[in-house]
This record gives C-alpha cells, structure tokens and sequence, in this order.
C-alpha cells in the first residue's frame, strides 16, 4: 500500500494540527488506514480529530440525495450529474450555512443535470442535491399545559443558597439545604432551594438541553428572588458531574449537571488554550462584564452513593470539626526550573514571592520545593522521578494541613514530568482522615473534569470518602503561569488578612477574583471550584496579641517568659491552643546542570526549624507560656517568629496571631550534663516492658527535662526511634514532639506504629536536651497481628499468698473481664467480675481469700478461669491457671 509521509510538530502546549496528504487507493478493494503516535517524553498526548477522505467519483445520487464537493482547484468549475431519479431536483450551496442558496438547474436533460460556479480550493464548495418531497418538516405543534410550568418562575421565593442536580442526587441535595438551612449555627444559617436540572430545561429552554437554560433560570433568580427588597441568591452548587458531551452523543454519561463549554473560534489552532469548560459563565448576570454576580461551585458526583459521600463529608467537616495546630498550616508545592525547559524558575520564584510573602506568619509554611530533592533516572517516564519529594508531600498530607497551592506543570492526574503526584498510583496513598486540605493547583488540566473517557484529580479528591480533600481549586484546561501566580495571589489576598483568615465562604473568593488581572478569557475562566461554594475554611478567623518580650534578642539557655491575650472581640475566650518557636528562615542557593551542560543557580528561603511547640490553656482570653531556647539555632537568618493558635470545642471559636521578629544572639551558661528522662509508653495502655500491643496502638513516648528537649532539627540531635536495633527500620520523631500543657520542661511524642511483622520487637529511643546531652532506652513489645483479640500475661501475685492475691492480665482491646475461682475438685467458690470496661494494657482483679458467703477459704491449690470479651468485636478469649492458699 501506499505510505504517508510523516507528519512532526513541536509544541510545548496543547495545539490543532491539521494535514493533508496525496495518496494512492486501491479501487475495488479494502483499504487499510495505520496511524502511528510517537511522542518525545511521557507527557505527550495526541487525540484524533477526525480522519477524512475525499476522492473523486461519478456524480450519482445514492438513495433521494446527494452530498458533494467541488475539486482542490481555484476557477470556474462544471458539475454533471447523471442517473438522477429525482422528481423536481433541487441543488442546494450549503458551503456556508448561514448563506445557504438554490441553484439555477435550468440546464437539466432528462435524467442528467449540468451546471457551472466558481470555487475556491482554500474554501471548497459543498452542495446538497435532493427532492422536495424530502424536505424536513416539523411535527405537531402543541402548546403544552403544565401545572408545574411555573415553578421556578415564582417572585415569592427567596433562596440564597440553589443546589442544582439530578433527581438521583435528592438524599444527598435535602442533607446539604438542611445542612445550612437548620444544622449550622445560626449566624451562617442559609435559606435554600433544590432544583432538578430537568425543571430549569423545560422552565427556561423548552426542554432543549442547552448550558443557556441554567443561566436563564439563574438570571431570573438572582433578579426576582428577593429578602426585604434586596437580591437573595448568593450560592449555587452543582450537584453532579459534567462533561463536553451534554447532549449524549458520544456516551450515556448518567445522571450529570452541565457545564458551559468554551469553543476555540479565532482559528489560531490553539485550542488547548482557547477552548475550555467553564461554570464561571452561569454566573455573568450583571453588566457586560465578565465578573460573577453568584459564588458557584460543584461536586462531580456521578452516583448517588459518590454524591452522598461528598455531602456526608462536608456535614463532618463542619458539624464536627477536628481542632489543632493543622488548621494554621499551609503547603506550597513547586515545581523545579530543570524541565522541560531549562530554566523555569517562575515556579519557585512564583510561590515565594505571590504566595508565601503573602501569607499572615500566624499561618506555619511547609515548603516542598523540587529543586530539593534528589532525581532517579526512570525509563519508563522518558525522564526522572523524584520519590522522595512524594514520600513527604504524603507525610505532610497526613499529618494534617488546612490548604495545599502547587505551582507547576501538570495534567488532569499529574503534578510535574518528575510525578510527584499521580492519581492511580496516589489517591489510596493520601490519608487525611477529617484533617481535610483545601487543594490549589496553578497548573495546566488538572481540573479537566469535562472528558468523558475518565476522572481528574481533584474531583477525585473531593469524591473520596472522609479523606483526600474538602474542596479545590484547578483550571481546566492549559493555562499560563504569569496568569495563574496572579490569580492564585489574588485568592490569598482575600481568603486571608494581616493576621488570620477573613470570614469568606469559598465561592465568594472566586467570585470576588473572577475578573481581576489580565488573561481573563484564557485563565481565570477555566478554573472551577469543586466543592461547596457556601464552606468557610477551617482556619483560625479571631485574632490575638502577644506582648512585647523582655528582649526581641533571646540567648541560647535562656528560659523565656510569653504573654498574650485576645483581640477585644472574644477578651472571655476559654480553651486549648498551641504555642510554636521558630528559628530564623535560611536562604540558600541551589545548582543544577541544564540539557545543555550549562550551570545554573537560582536562590530563596526555607522556614526556619521548630525550636519550641507546646500546649497551653487560655483563661479569659489570656495565656501564658515558658520555653528555652536550644543551643541548636541557624544563626543564618536576621530572625525568628512565634506563632499562637487557640481554639474552643465547644463554641467553635478559634484565634490565632504571632510575634516577629525574634532575634537570636548569645547564651547564658547553664552547668548540665544530663540527658532526659525517656518512658516508652502506648496510648490509652497501661504499659510495662515486654507486653502485648496491637498495630492500632499509637506509640506514646513521655520525655523530660529540666532544660527542655531539643526539636531544632539539627543533624544527630533529632529524637530518634530504631526498632529491632535496624538503622534501616529508624524514624526521625522530632516533628511529633509536644510539651505537655503550660511545661517548659516535658512532652510527649506520639507516633504511628510503623509496618511490622507480628511478633516481638526492641524500640530504641534517643533524645536530646536543648543543652545537647543525650539519653537513649530500649523497651521491648509483642505485636499482635491486625485481627488478635487476646488475653495476655495472666499471672496472680503473690503467688502462693497468705491472705489477698491479685489476678493481672493484659487485654489488647477494652473488654468485659470474668474470672472464677474453683477448688480442684471443680466446686465454684467465687466470681469476681465488674461492670466496667477494663481498657487495652495492664490489668488486674482483686481477691480477698473469701468465698462468695464471705467465709475464709481453706490452704490448698485453687483453679481460676479468667474469661475476657472484646466490648468492639465480641471476640472472646479465656485463661486458666493455678494458685496455692499458703495462709
């Protein structure tokens, strides 16, 4: 057969290309089409269009029409149709169809017609031949009366939160209108209204499924829906999923809410650029302007069941929150400058200088910067990978993070050609619990929720089950980075103010920032707010104030006293908060090689290193703490920062604020040669050495020590865990270090256990003071398998006994406890039992020597039964041992 030439393209974004070729086909025979797709690196993608074949053939009706086109050729051409069978023939010129024109066929002969026109091979001609008998025409027209026409149409509702959606999704849209209309504290109370999408098409489109439809009934609502004379629609949710293919044509894409599609028009052949989905659009009410009149978001459910997890997951979210320093810790995730370009530094550049110097230092700044972290050459991604930068965005993922903005490259399911991120390999990886982060992406595509063939990340992330995240922010389509830092700063800007967070719902941040900057048409349009555009973030919104030190300078040893109290806004606050030292910020320089061999460099700054974090409580709006300050500083930096954050359970208030600069110079001499008092220990387990744990036990270490403990972070004075004295089984327990409440001189570390074999283990711990004298303990535990419920280390003591003797035993889950006393001939003499729920770790019954009349039992051997059930599962396990009666 005939081989096509290749056809090459360079292009660093999405782009149309077009080409057409010459070739030679075998009449008379099946032909054959191959097309092979070879991309340079992982990240290129090509989809087809459309295949077309023109060639030329006898101008003959097939059936009662006929569909053709003039010749690649400029000039008058003539036309001979024959073998026409037609009843009144009539030519159509449907090249352009907004000009469609009947031909002069006067030139008929009997069954054949000729006739002459100019065409131009830049625009071929297009004609139609057909008959009028075969003209369309339309059906019945009817008017149709129903009852329920009207109903949106309606002045007396007075909605300001509509939850758009499908009647599959009604459960999960009646839990989210209840949420605000009855569950939320009644200041953010909302009144709201759902809408199935099917009304809004018959109301305002006749039943024709058009995104216009939507916007028609929003127009109406937002200029007749009124509270006391003034606009009550403020929100809108999108209940359900959205795709480019809203009429089915491709796929039955289920129960979905549409979106606005955005057509590439210029002919520029950009249309990764220009062509985009958008919700913006359904907003654009007000003016000829391009700025949202409503806050809207969506949840791209597709099933019920996903629906009602999304749903289920904000009521948590919000009804019952999780409290702690997460909630004032930001991330910021940038890509490196060494591909695939050579020196793209705006990615780093971009998110320190628009997003971190514009963060409140209330807020505690983890920054994951590519350029840090070590590369391993990956075949099978044309590149590199760097794993390491995975493994901590995991980590810090997990240990909980209230908002996460990623500068970079990306796709629908990618961060960066290094994949730092990737959806089939990462969602089942990220393990959030409630901790629940707020996702921005000032990528290309990663919110393309549109496509029919498959998910992107964000969607996914808001869909999953009590975990991943509570809502996103991501564009479309591809986009361009100047344009996404401006847009991205703009939200911070209004999401936070000098010192906290301004009180915003989500979807008015959006709604303010829609039409800010330069590149609207092509950015700002196609990022699109997945989740609830009613939430407030869970961040601290009340302020507070530190007093002035006694000295801004602080000296290594020095023991420092911090005062503060409450903005006069809440000045009766009662609750918990946390209280964090931080070392100064360090500026560093990086080197990379470029594809050329060329050195490059670039410079920035990373946080300065934790030196105290510690619990205090907070009476009438007051707190108090004490720290030392380690040996261990940077003295890189010009100074440091403390951070305070408080909170209430049970109001729900939550403040926050700081104190900066601190300065660090010099040290008081403190005479110390003691390292800390170390205690291994399991949460909610009465622990000794040797006992029994369960993998769902949290290991507890309680440390202390009149200098403090050292968490600067210095390499080799870390606290540190080896287990089965394996250097490659040890962690790094630092960062999990809290002093205890108001102490400036113990805490606590706790700490997951780490994947082990079931069996016995050895836990090493080494720890620092901020004098840089060292302890280290070893303990020992068994480990029981994920599915054990035992009983353990059932022992009585003394052992044989005169009077009084207790029975201990060990149980790895709380559980009702039984134990029976019998002689060796089997009579029951006593039962000990109790109505409490003996918790997991050390136990132990108390008997008296007495039977149950209350008589002294008699010398000699006894039998016991200890029986334990498990008050979680119902699993039960027994024990059955002797002791002798000496006395």
């Amino acid at each position: 057969g005939a081989t096509v030439p290749f056809a090459t393209w360079s292009t660093s974004n999405w782009s149309v290309s077009s080409k057409q070729y010459d070739i030679s086909l075998e009449p008379g025979s099946i032909n054959i089409i191959k097309m092979n797709y070879t991309a340079s690196n992982s990240s290129g993608q090509a989809h087809l269009d459309f295949l077309q074949i023109r060639y030329e053939a006898p101008l003959k009706p097939a059936g009662k029409k006929l569909d053709f086109w003039g010749p690649p050729s400029t000039g008058i051409i003539e036309y001979n149709l024959s073998d026409i069978g037609l009843d009144n023939p009539v030519i159509f010129d449907i090249t352009d169809w907004n000009n469609v024109a009947i031909l002069d066929t006067n030139q008929q002969t009997g069954d054949e017609i000729r006739f002459k026109t100019y065409n131009d091979e830049t625009k071929r001609s297009h004609y139609l031949l057909t008959q009028p008998s075969k003209y369309l025409s339309p059906g019945k027209i009817s008017l149709i009366e129903d009852p329920q026409w009207n109903t949106l149409r309606n002045t007396d509702i007075s909605a300001q939160y509509v939850i758009i959606t499908n009647e599959a999704f009604l459960n999960a849209a009646q839990d989210i209108a209840q949420l605000y209309s009855q569950d939320v504290k009644s200041a953010d109370r909302l009144s709201t209204i759902i809408v199935f999408q099917n009304q809004i098409l018959r109301e305002f489109n006749a039943d024709i499924v058009d995104p216009h439809a939507i916007r028609q009934f929003l127009t109406y609502a937002f200029n007749n829906w009124k509270i006391n004379e003034t606009i009550a629609l403020k929100y809108v949710l999108l209940l359900g999923d959205g795709t480019f293919d809203y009429r089915h044509i491709e796929s039955e894409t289920g129960d979905l809410v549409m979106t606005y599609q955005v057509e590439e028009t210029s002919g520029s052949g950009n249309a990764g650029f220009a062509s985009y989905a958008t919700d913006m659009r359904f907003s654009y009410i007000n003016g000829n302007d391009k700025k949202m009149d409503l806050a809207i978001g969506r949840i791209n459910a597709r099933t019920a069941s996903e629906a009602q997890a999304a749903v289920d997951k904000i009521r948590s979210y919000i009804l019952e929150p999780i409290y702690g320093d997460w909630r004032s810790k930001i991330t910021l995730v940038a890509d490196d400058p060494e591909r695939p370009l050579t020196n793209e530094t705006y990615h780093i550049n971009d998110t320190d200088n628009k997003i971190a110097n514009y963060l409140p230092k209330t807020f505690n700044v983890k920054k994951l910067y590519l350029l840090e972290y070590p590369e391993i050459q990956d075949a099978s991604s044309y590149g590199v990978k760097k794993p390491d930068a995975t493994v901590d965005l995991l980590k810090q993922i997990e240990d909980g993070t209230v908002l996460i903005n990623y500068f970079g490259h990306g796709s629908p399911t990618v961060w960066a050609q290094e994949y730092i991120l990737e959806m089939n390999r990462d969602l089942g990886r990220i393990n959030t619990g409630m901790k629940l982060p707020f996702w921005i992406a000032g990528t290309c595509s990663w919110g393309q929720f549109d496509d029919i063939s498959g998910s992107c990340f964000p969607e996914a992330l808001v869909l999953e089950p009590n975990d991943g995240g509570i809502a996103a922010l991501a564009a479309t389509r591809a986009t361009y980075g100047t344009y996404n830092a401006a847009f991205v700063n703009s939200w911070i800007v209004n999401l936070l103010n000098n010192k906290t967070a301004n009180r915003i719902r989500l979807g008015e941040v959006l709604q303010i920032i829609s039409c800010t900057g330069s590149g609207i048409n092509e950015n700002n349009e196609k990022y699109v707010l997945f989740g609830d555009p009613a939430l407030y973030l869970a961040m601290p919104y009340e302020q507070l104030t530190v007093d002035k030190l006694a000295s801004d300078t602080l000296k290594t040893l020095s023991n420092i006293q911090l005062n503060g109290n409450v903005d006069s806004s809440n000045l009766s606050f009662q609750g918990s908060g946390l209280v964090k030292l931080f070392d100064s910020e360090r500026s560093v320089t990086r080197y990379w090689v470029d594809k050329y061999n060329n050195q490059k460099s670039m410079s920035y700054t990373l946080p300065g290193e934790i030196l105290f974090n510690g619990l205090v409580n907070f009476t009438a709006g007051e707190f108090s703490s004490r720290f030392f300050i380690p040996k261990d500083l940077n003295y890189a930096g010009s100074s440091g920062k403390i951070t305070i954050t408080g909170w209430n359970k049970e109001t729900g208030s939550e403040i926050g604020g700081y104190y900066h600069p601190v300065f660090f110079a010099g040290s008081e001499s403190v005479l110390d040669t003691t390292g800390p008092d170390i205690e291994i220990g399991f949460t909610n387990l009465s622990f000794k050495n040797g006992d029994v744990v369960s993998p769902g036990n949290e290991f507890e270490i309680a440390i202390r020590d009149p200098l403090g403990i050292n968490i600067a972070g210095q390499m080799g004075h870390d606290i540190s865990f080896v287990f089965d004295n394996n250097e490659n089984q040890s962690y790094i327990a630092t960062e999990y270090f809290t002093y205890d409440t108001n102490s400036d001189s113990s805490g606590t570390v706790l700490f997951q256990m780490p994947d082990l074999q079931a069996g016995e283990h050895s836990i090493t711990v080494t720890a620092w003071d901020n004098g840089n004298n060292s302890s280290t303990i070893t303990g020992i535990f068994k480990l029981l398998s994920s599915s054990d419920f035992a009983l353990e280390r059932v022992v009585n003591f003394p052992n044989p006994f005169a009077k009084t003797t207790y029975i201990s035993f060990q149980l790895t889950n709380p559980a009702t406890v039984v134990c029976t006393i019998y002689t060796v001939r089997g009579l029951k003499i006593r039962t000990l039992e109790s109505n409490q729920i003996f918790l997991p770790g050390f136990n132990s019954l108390y008997w008296d020597g007495k039977d149950d009349f209350g008589d002294t039992v008699a010398k000699g051997i006894y039998i016991y039964k200890i029986k334990a059930r498990s008050s979680e599962s119902k699993e039960k396990d027994d024990y059955i041992g002797k002791m002798v009666k000496a006395g």
